[in-house]
């Protein structure tokens, strides 16, 4: 048995990112209170995204339960027909809280790039991308939440039937959504790259909070792998009604908990920057002469301070958990750009 078909690795999957996923928006907030800044449209939409998580956890915990999941179809005909609609209705509440979790997830990144890159002049060229973006998000979530619910009609029932009705359009609800969720997706981790080079900073500076952005990337291919993964499993005839259905779609299920779960935790990353701002060479050599009882500068000591527990105010403010006062230069840089370093 495959690890995304077993009891197991679905088991596993849950475990690690019910752990990461709970720290990481717990440190969200707690780096928020810390630095003394507001919480905002970006950190409150984690909350549901992550409450979504939680339910689709919980629903796989119970299909396995009930060996509805990482289990095979049953051989008993009558047996397997008993089952099929606790499947079918466990399956489509997760793929329903994944489209209100993911959405969310979203939005939060739109929110937080929002906080970090606008001017007061909130209808600057970037404003108005990021809410039609918000606007784009919002419509995918309420149109794909209807399309769940109502792909037989107003037959609702139809959706949970061992045999669907050639009218029900489950299968193109569900390509529909993951080829849509991956592109947005890529347009999303794309949106904030272009200010950020446009912003008066180092190159070094400019790669630095770039890729602190681009960690959200691992989220992108957690969509593409369940895009691909959709794609052969839909276009198979077994997954309608067969011998392994259960199994097939316990693929499915893997890889929409592994994209969920990723994502909500990538969308965290650049906000618990705060807590790493000093890990840097210079404080860790200034660590061990404490520790040894060296001297060491009361300057830098200060510097080193200030720098991690700066409350400025001002649009870029929110850069600080991204990279450390990146519109201010630091003694480093100044010693780069003389070209000499103090004694």
């Amino acid at each position: 048995m495959k690890l995304e078909e077993s009891v197991g690795g679905l088991s596993s999957l849950i475990a690690i990112f019910l752990l990461l996923s709970t720290a990481a928006v717990i440190f969200r907030f707690v780096a928020r209170h810390r630095q003394k800044n507001i919480f905002g449209l970006d950190d409150y939409m984690v909350i549901p995204a992550w409450l979504c998580f939680v339910g689709i956890s919980i629903a796989a915990i119970y299909g396995m339960t009930q060996k509805l999941i990482a289990f095979p179809l049953p051989s008993d005909p009558q047996v397997a027909a008993g089952m099929m609609e606790p499947f079918y209705k466990i399956y489509w509440a997760a793929n329903m809280l994944s489209i209100i979790g993911v959405g969310c997830i979203r939005l939060s990144a739109l929110f937080f790039y929002r906080r970090v890159f606008l001017t007061p002049k909130r209808w600057e060229p970037f404003g108005i991308v990021t809410m039609a973006g918000v606007v784009i998000v919002i419509v995918w979530i309420i149109g794909f939440v209807v399309f769940q619910v109502l792909a037989c009609g107003i037959h609702v029932e139809w959706l949970f039937d061992i045999v669907k009705d050639p009218s029900c359009k489950i299968v193109q609800s569900l390509e529909g959504f993951v080829y849509s969720s991956f592109i947005l997706d890529v347009l999303v981790l794309a949106l904030p790259i272009p200010k950020i080079w446009s912003l008066h900073l180092m190159t070094s500076r400019k790669v630095g909070v770039s890729l602190v952005f681009l960690l959200a990337a691992t989220g992108t291919a957690a969509s593409l792998a369940r895009l691909v993964i959709n794609v052969r499993q839909l276009g198979s005839s077994e997954t309608a009604v067969g011998p392994d259905v259960f199994l097939l779609n316990t693929q499915l299920y893997y890889y929409l908990v592994l994209e969920a779960g990723l994502c909500l935790v990538a969308v965290n990353l650049p906000s618990l920057r705060y807590f790493f701002l000093d890990l840097t060479p210079d404080h860790v050599l200034q660590s061990v002469r404490s520790f040894l009882s060296l001297s060491d500068s009361p300057s830098r000591l200060s510097t080193s301070k200030n720098r991690y527990d700066s409350g400025r105010s001002g649009p870029m403010s929110s850069l600080s958990t991204v990279d450390t006062l990146v519109d201010r230069p630091t003694e480093r840089d100044n010693w780069e750009k003389d070209g000499k370093r103090p004694c």
